[in-house]
């Protein structure tokens, strides 16, 4: 009978011979599934009901949108073959990690603004969302007053975010979709205050447009949101 340490020992050089030798023990792994990176799906969008943007506005926004998709999936397509190098001046590799983030960015905030204001003018602000309101500030006019501030002087997205850091919501100026993005935090309340959004109908009158912006928010979606996350914060009920 071998003793547990006789055991050990003809246990590890057995498995030293199998790697010398080519087993799966030093086998490349199977990348197969590995590089079949999930297509990123564009999602489709009712705008009938955004009557303050004319259709061409509309379908001109939708059209970037769809273009931060296709270059999310072609990004990660040529991921699993660039090339590497370490330090942080340039690779391939680091490059497109970068503007990986830029086009989910842009691709994910535009689905959450299209969401948020489709729909007709709505200013009843539902209790879970006014709870959390009333907990950061001092009244729904100074949050509203806040945000639109946020909006006024972005160059990108303004943002309403819950914290799961602090259990708390704060309004953020987005200058890029990848960049002043604060961590652990969802988005509640997007807004796209991008030239984009409304030069077609608005040429550079912002206060306009985001005038008409806050009056569709459409806060039962936003309400939608605070239950969907709620499961990764602390409870909102009493």
């Amino acid at each position: 009978m071998y003793t547990t340490l006789q055991k050990n020992v003809l246990l590890s050089t057995i498995l030293c011979l199998l790697c010398l030798h080519g087993n799966i023990f030093l086998q490349e792994p199977d990348t197969t599934e590995k590089n079949n990176i999930k297509k990123y799906i564009p999602k489709k969008f009712d705008f009938s009901p955004l009557t303050f943007l004319s259709e061409q506005q509309k379908q001109e926004h939708y059209v970037l949108y769809t273009k931060y998709v296709e270059k999310l999936n072609e990004i990660r397509s040529k991921l699993p073959q660039a090339q590497r190098a370490p330090g942080p001046t340039y690779s391939e590799f680091r490059s497109l990690k970068i503007a990986e983030t830029f086009a989910l960015n842009g691709a994910l905030l535009h689905e959450l603004y299209f969401e948020n204001i489709i729909g007709k003018k709505n200013k009843k602000i539902n209790s879970n969302l006014k709870r959390l309101i009333l907990e950061n500030f001092d009244s729904i006019e100074e949050y509203l007053k806040d945000l639109k501030d946020c909006a006024a002087c972005t160059r990108g997205w303004a943002i309403t975010g819950f914290s799961l850091h602090e259990n708390a919501i704060y309004n953020f100026v987005l200058d890029a979709h990848n960049e002043t993005v604060p961590a652990m935090t969802i988005p509640l309340v997007v807004i796209d205050a991008y030239e984009h959004a409304y030069m077609i109908d608005f040429g550079i009158d912002r206060a306009t447009y985001l005038n008409e912006v806050f009056a569709h928010l459409q806060w039962d979606i936003i309400e939608k949101r605070i239950s969907n996350y709620s499961r990764l914060t602390i409870s909102l009920k009493d």
